[in-house]
């Protein structure tokens, strides 16, 4: 028996080191993108206080400053550009550093609720973060990109850690119902219900539907629960209403209006995004999820315990459609705003995949052979984005350096020779050869020149 026990243990040590090697290793790969991937675009906005001309972020007062600003003449994503802002204002590797701790995070908080009541799951860690690599169709919008995944990063991390309450709950039940638990998910509620549009209306439904299904099934609605749908609400709320939201639908209808896009026409485009969207990226991953649900009902399982792994799988991807179909309401919809659906997918497959019975040999070999290909693949993509991702950094870089030239020459207006390799990939592309695009006008400002523009193609 004590042999039996020191292997055991032993075992689980083993089980416990490739864990963490796991984790680090997805830590090493993302925070390589991080550091390589340069400030663009809403970047340099961001490093300003909101509303200011030129005086740059320099402490959180600033930044709160900023926020209010922003908040009644912009947008209502107060949370996800105050973290923005937070990141551009550290150093920069510490703010990639950061960034990468959020998506390892992220990526663990998925392997929590696929892999509870599971064993140990090295792999499975692994898996997560190589599905999320492959099926984010904007990878870099919302992971790399500092402005974005304050956004759709940070944003959807702070939705998960709120709902993995409801989740956990369904699931093994709860210990304490205290008004300090309350306060706690109060808060965590107010802050998933401010960050992004879509994803906060989602949640709010994900929330009723647990409550109504603890109430169909006769459980305990503990306090908590309640307080936590009446802070995700007010977050909402906070969100939605933001002077500063209509603002930028008028700039965003009159851009519109100058390509011809006025009423129906603009509802038009907003479902015809929508429902493509949901055939290109949303529709291939609901196919895996029906493969693996068919595996996973040959799989001899606790009738108990399936029906609630069904369940909760079932409810993550209603949450996830409505999600989807929330941004027809939107006139423009962006690839990025994907993320959080498709985090939401992700671990709807993955609760199901994670308990399929994989003792039958055929089930254990594809499962082996699917994992290997996987894992070759993602190996052989990273290399050559991270590549691609280094030749862009090096050339922006490069930029700089013919900035600080030009400017200690005494030049301030900087017409760039050379243009911006693999143009539109990885969501850098270059700057127009006008300067008075505001991309050239935030470059400008960032760098301290008076205007810059891009070479013709031709050139």
């Amino acid at each position: 028996m004590k042999a039996l026990s020191f292997y055991v243990e032993r075992g689980n040590r083993i089980t416990l080191l490739l864990t963490l090697v796991s984790i680090l290793c997805v830590f090493v790969l993302i925070y390589g993108l991080n550091y390589l991937y340069p400030l663009f675009a809403d970047d340099w906005t961001y490093s300003f206080i909101y509303g200011s001309d030129n005086v740059r972020i320099g402490n959180v007062v600033d930044i709160l400053e900023s926020q209010y600003n922003h908040y009644y003449t912009w947008g209502g994503r107060s949370v996800g550009h105050f973290i923005a802002q937070l990141l551009l204002m550290l150093d920069f590797r510490l703010a990639c550093f950061i960034n990468t701790i959020a998506y390892v995070i992220l990526v663990y908080l998925l392997y929590l609720i696929i892999n509870k009541c599971n064993k140990v799951n090295p792999i499975l860690f692994f898996l997560l973060h190589i599905a999320i690599f492959f099926f984010q169709p904007a990878f870099y919008d919302a992971v790399i990109w500092k402005t974005g995944s304050a956004n759709y990063l940070w944003g959807t991390l702070f939705c998960f850690i709120f709902i993995y309450r409801y989740y956990s709950y369904y699931r093994m039940g709860a210990r304490s119902d205290n008004l300090a638990k309350s306060v706690q998910i109060f808060v965590l509620g107010l802050i998933a219900g401010w960050t992004n549009e879509n994803m906060s209306v989602a949640i709010i439904i994900y929330v009723v539907l647990c409550l109504f299904l603890l109430f169909l099934e006769k459980k305990q609605v503990p306090r908590w629960a309640i307080v936590g749908l009446i802070g995700v609400s007010i977050g909402c709320i906070l969100l939605l209403t933001a002077p500063g939201n209509y603002i930028r639908l008028e700039v965003t209808k009159r851009g519109l209006a100058e390509r011809g896009l006025v009423g129906y026409d603009l509802l038009y485009l907003s479902i015809r995004n929508t429902m493509k969207y949901l055939w290109h990226y949303v529709l291939p991953l609901l196919f895996i999820y029906l493969v693996f649900l068919f595996l996973y009902y040959k799989s001899p399982k606790n009738l108990l315990v399936r029906r609630q792994i069904i369940i909760s799988s079932v409810l993550l991807i209603l949450t996830a459609i409505i999600a989807h179909l929330a941004m027809i309401v939107s006139p423009m919809f962006h690839l990025r705003s994907l993320f959080g659906i498709i985090i939401l997918l992700i671990a709807s497959i993955g609760l199901i995949y994670a308990n399929i019975d994989y003792r039958k040999i055929h089930i254990k070999v594809l499962n082996f052979l699917m994992i290997n290909i996987l894992f070759l693949i993602f190996g052989w993509t990273y290399y050559k984005q991270y590549n691609d991702v280094s030749t862009i950094s090096s050339f922006w870089h490069n930029r700089e350096d013919f900035i600080k030239e030009q400017k200690n020459k005494g030049i301030d207006t900087i017409v760039f020779t050379e243009r911006s390799p693999m143009e539109h990939k990885y969501f850098i592309y270059e700057m127009s050869t006008e300067p008075n695009v505001w991309e050239n006008i935030e470059y400008s400002r960032y760098y301290g020149v008076r205007w810059v523009k891009a070479p013709s193609k031709h050139n």
